[in-house]
């Protein structure tokens, strides 16, 4: 390596240990949010399975196995190879080692590894200078499509292996070595099994770019074969990563056929997720970041906006940075004669249209130009959230930083400071006009918090009379007018305070109001940002209305509890009639003010550091001074993403919402792991809870649990006896839900062996159960011991034969200790006549047909021993699904759909040791072909090896 290489590269490794200083240290932590309730617990399952030798192909802890995990996308790190070290590494025992091993260490490295690698892109290729090049990887790493991502694993690995990908396409047709087309394949392979599926597109339109700016180079040559090279050096690439990757994604494919999808893929999705389109408005935050929620995910318009709503928003250095480089892409600075400038000017070209592309993806539904660019494209058009098109802007943008710092400094001869100055100069005229209209015009229709509730004109049902109802005001802006149903006569008071915890009388009064009858009533208040309030209901048989909304709203009969999915209360942030510009809300106090602040501060400060430099410097000087506000922004604004950005819409709620510094800190998973486990104790039986996120950190103590908050790929037909369950509820709204009401048919629990259900209240839930009371800190919650609750395996001696419909209302509302049923059309190759009537009891008939053993040690295996005295079927409440095999006595058994979606088994009797495997079809398919690929390409390099070097020995006979 070039001695000069390695301080940049080291600086480069520092730039990335500085961002998790504050995790090492112990200062600061981002454990929270998917990173604690996803993405660890999903490597700790993985790293359970590879210490034991075995790649997890299923999961039965979650969901009863309604998930398959082969064809989940997120089952990718069974064969992402950087994951490997890792899983083996990790101490399980110790959860905070393990976090360290499994997460922290993985992300440092996929940092690091982002950094050098555009690094070495823009270096090599773009032909940029040791500094430009280093500006380009600081800015890479620290913005936004890196910085939000440490809660996204997936998507980080993918990005840290982009420039990587571009860097060694470029490599190999710069000079073809077979090892350099082998590397370039297995980068693929790295992007593709690091799980984000949804992002390759964004990989592509990328590499794409670059696929076509090579072919261009090469139109002087005349020759076909030359000018085609660059597209079909990539199609190989393409085929050999993908064949490597096939294991994987013949998975995930396969799947699609049994489960269903958690998005609906069509061209009108982005209309459904309107949070995830960028408003024409929201491009000021190129200029201004903060102001309408740029790099630090925050805005003064009356909620913070989520983390996927950030734009680019590097910072004013940064953007007059990209200005240069939108300038010379155009041709309106000189460009030089020299071979290197001309290829740099190809480049910003290529980066400037990359970047146009991204900002109109990102406007999504808000303009036409979406679906004309990419909406008409199968599949790719049907992803909602075209704010993922940033991932484009940011590595674009980069490119660009990059082109204009190494224009400036390597041909300062050639840049007057009279050229610089005009430039930056019109710079900040748009910048100036952008601020003043975004400040002063006034706001041109009646705003409300959209995540807080929309504008109805009819309700879903009533909370009980006499119920308070609250919900917390947007974290930025005042509460002007409330909006509630009612459906009678009703008078009381509107409160507010700090937190839902508060005891009511400790409350701060707003005004009282009366109702007279039946309809939606406007009430005129003054809430400061970021309160806990409420309506009080004193007299009158009114009740308050809901409907259905992912909202977190709270109703209090002696205490306040979450009902997640029915929100009561419409809050508005300005009142009826009320418009008026930012700077006016400003002025009267409406909005928090430190954001507004911090943007202006940053636009004056940097204006006068960029104007000042202009004219001390010389034009060379001034590119590096340049790159340095642009690195300070970037550390800045960057560390701010990564420690304060927020998920939620308001405060942190609940624990998943608070960052911790290490998992022993997490109130629920000390919860979960060590008291839970004390009552909740067999594990023949499933723990649901109200709140499916807490539930979940069971997995760290290997019992299984009923829901999750990530429900899909899910399987149909389990999908659709939930949502029967739960009355016609989506399980679409159970991703992330807190306060799940309990369904309303209890023997759908049963029926999937729910032994204990964790709630706030000592509220009797099941007709035959047993309530304990568990305390940690300030959280008190009760588990409810279930015991009409089917065992996870038992027998039955009494089938009988119905249509599908049938079976999915008998497991949905019927006890199955009854019987157990087999579809209609199924053949049989035994008796069932004698099966009609229950010989004896359930209870009598599991003693009968006693269970010896039920090992589930290894996630695609069950090992059964059972001694059956009377021939009977053995049922295992966990989905059926096509791919698992079954052995009785190493013979194999046929495994029947049972009760609508759970496996059985015939069993005669006698002693019993049976094996259920599950090995899929697809999966094997899928292994074949990899396997073939990597064989191939390993011969295929040692065949040329070897040629080259009987080659050089008869050269030197």
């Amino acid at each position: 390596m070039d001695r000069k290489l390695i301080l940049p590269i080291s600086l480069l490794v520092l730039a990335a240990l500085i961002l998790f200083l504050p995790v090492m240290v112990g200062w600061k932590g981002i454990f929270h949010d998917t990173q604690s309730t996803f993405n660890f617990l999903i490597n700790y399952f993985s790293a359970q399975s590879f210490q034991k030798g075995i790649i997890p192909l299923w999961d039965s802890s979650v969901w009863c196995g309604a998930i398959p995990y082969y064809a989940f996308i997120y089952s990718s790190h069974n064969y992402y190879l950087p994951s490997w070290p890792f899983y083996l590494l990790a101490n399980l025992n110790d959860i905070d080692n393990a976090y360290w091993m499994l997460t922290i260490l993985p992300l440092f490295m996929h940092y690091v590894i982002g950094a050098i690698g555009m690094f070495f892109l823009c270096k090599k290729f773009i032909k940029c200078n040791h500094f430009s090049s280093f500006v380009a990887a600081i800015t890479y790493i620290y913005g936004p499509s890196f910085i939000y991502t440490y809660v996204k694993q997936s998507v980080l690995e993918m990005l840290s292996w982009l420039p990587w990908l571009i860097f060694f396409y470029l490599l190999t047709l710069e000079k073809f070595k077979l090892w350099k087309l082998i590397v370039s394949s297995i980068i693929l392979y790295l992007i593709w099994t690091s799980g984000a599926v949804h992002y390759v597109f964004f990989i592509m339109v990328i590499w794409l770019g670059f696929i076509i700016n090579s072919t261009l180079l090469k139109i002087p040559s005349k020759s076909i074969k030359t000018i085609s090279w660059p597209l079909i050096l990539s199609i190989i690439i393409f085929i050999i990563g993908t064949s490597l990757s096939f294991v994987y994604l013949y998975s995930v494919f396969d799947g699609i056929q049994y489960t269903a999808l958690s998005k609906v893929i069509e061209p009108d999705a982005i209309a459904l997720e309107p949070g995830g389109s960028l408003s024409i408005f929201h491009l000021a935050t190129i200029f201004l970041p903060n102001l309408f929620g740029g790099i630090t995910g925050k805005a003064f318009i009356g909620y913070p906006l989520m983390y996927y709503q950030a734009n680019m928003a590097g910072g004013v250095a940064t953007t007059l940075a990209i200005f240069f480089g939108i300038l010379l892409s155009i041709n309106l600075l000189k460009k030089h004669s020299d071979s290197n400038a001309n290829s740099q000017h190809r480049f910003a070209i290529l980066s400037f249209i990359l970047y146009s592309f991204a900002i109109l993806c990102m406007l999504g539904n808000n303009t036409p130009f979406y679906k004309l660019l990419v909406g008409w494209i199968p599949f790719i058009g049907g992803l909602p959230y075209p704010i993922r098109y940033r991932t484009i802007q940011c590595f674009s943008s980069s490119i660009i930083i990059a082109i204009s710092l190494n224009y400036i400094i390597s041909y300062a001869y050639q840049l007057s400071k009279n050229k610089i100055y005009k430039s930056a100069c019109w710079y900040f005229v748009i910048l100036v006009i952008l601020v003043l209209a975004v400040l002063i015009a006034p706001d041109n229709r009646l705003l409300y918090d959209n995540l807080r509730g929309h504008i109805r004109t009819n309700v879903d049902g009533y909370f009980p009379a006499g119920n308070y109802v609250g919900v917390y005001t947007p974290a930025y802006s005042k509460t002007k007018t409330m909006r509630v149903a009612f459906d009678g006569p009703s008078q009381g008071e509107i409160r507010y305070s700090n937190e839902h915890t508060d005891n009511p009388t400790d409350s701060i009064f707003v005004r009282k109001y009366v109702t007279n009858k039946e309809g939606f009533y406007e009430f005129e208040v003054n809430i400061p940002p970021n309160k806990f309030l409420w309506i009080q209901p004193k007299s009158g048989i009114g009740r308050i209305g809901h409907f259905k909304e992912r909202i977190k709203t709270f109703v209090y009969n002696k205490t306040w509890r979450l009902h997640y999915m029915r929100n009561g209360i419409t809050i508005f942030l300005g009142g009826k009639e009320y418009r008026s510009s930012w700077l006016q809300k400003f002025l009267k106090n409406q909005i928090v003010k430190t954001p507004f602040i911090f943007s202006l501060c940053h636009l004056i400060l940097f204006f006068l550091l960029i104007f000042i430099a202009i004219f001390i410097f010389s034009p060379k000087k001034f590119g590096y001074w340049l790159g340095i506000l642009i690195m300070v922004e970037f550390f800045v604004l960057g560390l701010m993403a990564f420690y304060n950005t927020t998920f939620i819409e308001t405060k942190p709620l609940l624990p998943q919402h608070v960052r911790y510094i290490r998992p022993s800190d997490h109130q629920m998973i000390q919860l979960m792991t060590k008291i839970v486990p004390t009552v909740a104790n067999d594990p023949l039986l499933r723990t649901a809870s109200y709140y499916p996120i807490s539930a979940k950190f069971l997995r760290l103590t290997n019992r299984p649990v009923f829901m999750d908050f990530h429900v899909y790929p899910i399987e149909n037909r389990f999908k659709r006896a939930f949502e029967k369950a739960y009355d016609g509820i989506k399980m679409d709204d159970f991703i992330a839900i807190e306060g799940v009401d309990f369904p309303d048919h209890e023997q759908f629990l049963n029926n999937f062996s729910v032994g204990y259900y964790i709630t706030q209240t000592n509220e009797k839930i099941f007709p035959n159960e047993k309530s304990t009371m568990i305390l940690l800190n300030d959280i008190k919650l009760f588990i409810h011991t279930n015991f009409d609750a089917l065992p996870r395996v038992y027998t039955q001696n009494k089938i009988i034969q119905l249509p599908e419909n049938k079976q999915l209302e008998m497991l949905v509302f019927d006890d199955l200790r009854k019987a157990v049923i087999i579809d209609e059309s199924e053949k049989l190759p035994f008796d069932i006549t004698p099966c009609q009537q229950p010989i004896i009891y359930f209870d009598e008939l599991q003693n009968k047909n006693k269970i010896a053993g039920f090992n589930t040690d290894n996630p695609n295996k069950i090992e059964i021993d059972i001694n059956v005295q009377i021939p009977s079927m053995l049922v295992l409440t966990d989905v059926w699904y096509p791919g698992w095999k079954a052995t009785v006595d190493g013979k194999e058994e046929k495994i029947y759909r049972v009760n609508y979606c759970q496996r059985g088994l015939w069993l005669e009797d006698g002693r019993h040791h049976i094996i259920l495997k599950f090995k899929p079809k697809a999966w094997t398919i899928g292994a074949t072909v990899s396997i073939i690929t990597c064989i191939l390409l390993l011969v295929l390099f040692l065949t040329t090896k070897i040629i080259k070097y009987y080659k050089n020995t008869t050269m030197c006979s």
